[in-house]
């Protein structure tokens, strides 16, 4: 079993998922974690047990590891290699919500799967900490729900995810990012906003800037926002705002997330101007939806 386990008194709470190792295909998974730290708090030393990868979904604050400390926030992926010593340290603001994988590849996987790289990969890493840009917390989400709340096909569920977390972690820190290689040459408007409209919704959480789908689409702004009104019947701009506020509303229901760190995720530049497009668009302020809808959840949670 894992030693140097994450320190427990001063946390918000400390799931571990699992009691003993589990096999999934060529991945054997020794530990699977949330913990949820209190600002300014500091974790023990964990000694990385297997390989290790650990995803930022709420707040801010520094890993050390490999004799530096550095910054992670939410939306950051690191990776570990075996016998490192680790420990994550809280922002003094808000809490600091981290899951964490340990697992160990087979020999028979790495020979039979299209993963064989990983593991060397992982060893040689040059950099520990990452954007993370291909769903990894996503997948994390995923199989703790399904641990969480079992049922059928519960072990072929916890094998997918294990895999999207292993392959998203292994395409942020190792391979080409471009998600989009556009074919211009047919010129067809409608496939140049479906383009448009898929970007959007694969990188809502990493862009900073509309011009960013222009670029990667390979048009200039202004040609994309024409045709994207003309199609559309709206503009690029309010179909960005209004996916922002759908993606929003979600992440409120799930109450895992402050209004602050929500508005930090979404790239708004404060939480006054996300607080203010919310209200327009959904007729109340962040803080009165989230708290309605956690009311309404624990209302009908007692009527079960």
């Amino acid at each position: 079993m894992p030693t140097g386990q994450l320190d427990r008194q001063p946390t918000c709470y400390d799931k571990s998922f699992l009691d003993s190792p589990r096999q999934y295909a060529f991945i054997t998974v020794h530990q699977l974690r949330e913990l949820n730290c209190r600002s300014s708090h500091e974790t023990a030393p964990h000694t990385q047990y297997g390989y290790g990868i650990s995803c930022i979904s709420a707040g801010k604050g520094w890993i050390r590891t490999r004799g530096k400390r550095q910054p992670m926030k939410t939306g950051d992926l690191a990776v570990h290699i075996p016998g490192e010593e680790f420990r994550v340290e809280a922002d003094g603001g808000e809490p600091f919500r981290f899951f964490h994988l340990s697992f160990e590849l087979s020999e028979t996987g790495l020979q039979e799967t299209p993963f064989s790289p990983l593991q060397e990969k992982l060893q040689k890493a040059q950099h520990a900490v990452c954007k993370d840009r291909h769903g990894v917390e996503g997948a994390f989400s995923g199989a703790f729900n399904e641990l969480r709340c079992g049922g059928r096909y519960i072990h072929l569920m916890l094998e997918s995810y294990m895999h999207q977390i292993l392959v998203g972690a292994y395409r942020n820190f190792f391979a080409a990012d471009p998600f989009y290689l556009p074919d211009s040459s047919t010129g067809n408007k409608k496939e140049i906003v479906y383009n448009a409209v898929n970007y959007i919704d694969y990188s809502l959480l990493q862009m900073e800037v509309l011009g960013e789908i222009s670029a990667a689409l390979g048009y200039s702004y202004s040609y994309l926002s024409h045709i994207f009104r003309e199609e559309m019947g709206m503009s690029l701009q309010s179909f960005y705002a209004e996916r922002r506020i759908m993606k929003a509303t979600r992440l409120l229901q799930d109450g895992g997330r402050s209004v602050s760190q929500i508005a930090e995720l979404l790239q708004y530049q404060s939480v006054h101007s996300f607080s203010k497009a919310f209200k327009k668009m959904v007729g109340l302020s962040p803080t009165v939806y989230q708290e309605l809808h956690q009311q309404g959840r624990g209302n009908l949670d007692r009527a079960q």
